[in-house]
């Protein structure tokens, strides 16, 4: 599985996100897909890059998906600034396959919202959403 998104987060700085990883699938509806990446800076002049281990239940319906989970936020940049800091996040996700079969190669395309367990109260400000491709092979 390889993800590819374009990530915003208000109080910091947009990202490029790309995650590379493994599904497996109990049965039809569920599945477990851990994935690792990273989320190089694309711009601003806060926050700072980062390395991404995520791991989300998946549950789907026809062509739909919905997921929830958690990760990890390693920055590159850690100096104790909130947008900067290495983060344990929750991760909710959904999406839509557009484009080949369940089971085998396909296309999807997803948003993304996650955030740090502890920057709940503060989302407006610290949480990222991102939305892009979701390719299987």
């Amino acid at each position: 599985v390889v993800d590819t998104a374009y990530m915003y987060q208000n109080n910091a700085a947009t990202y490029f996100q790309i995650r590379f990883g493994a599904e497996y699938r109990f049965d039809e509806s569920f599945s477990v897909l851990g994935m690792f990446g990273g989320t190089p800076q694309l711009g601003d002049n806060d926050g700072a890059s980062a390395f991404t281990i995520d791991v989300l239940a998946i549950y789907r319906w026809d062509a739909f998906f919905v997921g929830a989970g958690a990760g990890s936020w390693f920055s590159s940049g850690n100096d104790g600034r909130h947008p900067e800091d290495n983060k344990v996040d929750a991760i909710l996700n959904a999406g839509y396959r557009f484009w080949g079969e369940d089971n085998g190669t396909n296309a999807e395309i997803f948003v993304e919202a996650r955030s740090a367990f502890d920057e709940f109260d503060e989302y407006e400000r610290y949480g990222r959403v991102s939305g892009g491709f979701r390719f299987r092979f």
